[in-house]
């Protein structure tokens, strides 16, 4: 084996790292918010809301490809009381997911009293960069 021959092959693990580490800086992975705009009878709900600022865009686990937003509306008793609770929330998903299905699953199971439930959802491919 060649001078040559030996010290290409030995050159090549090198490039591809470095290949990968370029890809991974550059924007391999996407970014999306997570955070959550909620309202009860159409006042914010602070305890329950996280800010969409720079402190709340976070990178997605590989798995996940598309940004999403969410819209819920529903109606809940809390005791006598009929309250109008609103959402807006953004997150992180995977092409194909069905967030208001999954969603509707959700609160039906936390909230007996679950009523004229809405959902809508938007979806973006591209990162926040």
């Amino acid at each position: 084996m060649s001078k040559f021959s030996r010290e290409s092959n030995m050159e090549i693990p090198w490039l591809k790292l470095m290949m990968v580490s370029v890809f991974v800086m550059v924007g391999g992975a996407l970014q999306c918010h997570r955070c959550a705009e909620r309202k009860i009878d159409g006042k914010e709900d602070k305890a329950k809301s996280v800010a969409c600022d720079s402190a709340s865009i976070i990178t997605c686990d590989e798995s996940l490809d598309q940004c999403v937003t969410q819209h819920l509306r529903y109606t809940r008793n809390v005791g006598a009381k009929s309250v109008h609770q609103d959402a807006t929330v953004y997150g992180c998903s995977v092409q194909g997911a069905q967030e208001c299905k999954d969603s509707e699953a959700d609160l039906n199971k936390n909230i007996p009293s679950l009523k004229d439930f809405k959902c809508s959802v938007s979806y973006c491919q591209k990162d926040l960069l």
